[in-house]
C-alpha cells in the first residue's frame, strides 16, 4: 500500500520542470548574503486534503496566514530559501496561479546534499554534478558505465552478490538522471532508477520530493 501511494505522489502528481521563472517578486530580492535561494520549478496538487497549510505573504510564520490551501488547489514552488540568520526555511509558492506568498519548510539542502559540486564533460557537452552523500542498493544486471551516457562504455556489471550490498554514492547529474557510484571496487555511473532503498518515504529525498514529502506525502500513507 505504501509503495503504491509513494508511486501515485511522486509520479503522478509531481512535475519537476527544472529552473524557475518566478512569477513574482525578483529572484534578486534573495541574491544578497542573508539569503540562501535555491531555484526550482515544481508543481503538484493537494488532491485528497489541504491539511490546513498556510501561506504568509512575507518570510515570517508569525504573521496571519493570506490563505488556508484547500482540497484541489494545485501549488507551484519556485524559491527554497533559507534566512541565514535565524536558520529558517521558507518556499516561495503559488496557488492556483491566484495566491503568492511563502510556506514554512524543512531545510531540503541541510545535509549537503544537491548543491553543486563540479562540472564534467560528457560527449562534448557539460553535466551538472550534484553532492550526494548516502548508500543505495542496485539492481541486478546494472551496467555501471564511465560517463553518464548509455553510449559510455560499460565498466562494471552488478552480479548476484552486489545485490544484497548497499553502495557508496558519490554524485548525482543536476537532472536526477544519473548516479556516481563504487560497486565491488568499480566507480562509475548507473541511471538514477537503477538505485534504491528499501524503506518509506522517497529514496533519493531530492529537494523536490523532500518538499512534497513534508506537504502531503506523510500524511497519505
Amino acid at each position: 500500500m505504501i509503495k503504491k501511494v509513494l508511486k501515485k505522489l511522486f509520479a503522478a502528481s509531481l512535475v519537476v520542470m527544472g529552473a524557475a521563472q518566478s512569477t513574482f517578486a525578483s529572484d534578486s530580492d534573495f541574491q544578497s548574503p542573508m539569503y540562501e535561494n535555491h531555484e526550482i520549478d515544481l508543481s503538484f496538487g493537494f488532491e485528497t486534503s489541504g491539511y490546513d497549510t498556510k501561506v504568509y505573504k512575507e518570510m515570517d510564520a508569525t504573521a496571519e496566514p493570506i490563505y488556508t490551501i484547500q482540497k484541489g488547489d494545485n501549488l507551484r514552488v519556485t524559491n527554497i530559501i533559507r534566512i541565514v540568520a535565524t536558520d529558517k526555511t521558507f518556499i516561495k509558492v503559488s496557488v492556483n496561479s491566484a495566491v503568492d506568498g511563502f510556506m514554512t519548510m524543512c531545510n531540503p539542502y541541510a545535509s549537503g546534499n544537491f548543491v553543486h559540486k563540479e562540472t564534467i564533460n560528457v560527449f562534448g557537452q557539460p553535466v551538472e554534478v550534484l553532492t550526494l552523500d548516502k548508500s543505495m542498493n542496485v539492481h541486478l544486471s546494472t551496467e555501471l558505465k564511465s560517463l553518464p551516457s548509455d553510449k559510455d562504455k560499460t565498466v562494471y556489471k552488478v552480479t548476484d552478490k552486489d545485490c544484497l550490498k548497499f553502495h557508496k554514492l558519490h554524485g548525482i547529474t543536476s537532472d536526477y538522471g544519473w548516479v556516481n557510484i563504487t560497486i565491488n571496487g568499480h566507480t562509475g555511473w548507473v541511471p538514477t532508477k537503477c538505485v534504491y532503498a528499501d524503506k518509506g518515504g522517497p529514496s533519493l529525498f531530492t529537494p523536490e520530493e523532500t518538499i512534497v514529502w513534508a506537504l502531503i506525502g506523510h500524511r497519505e500513507i
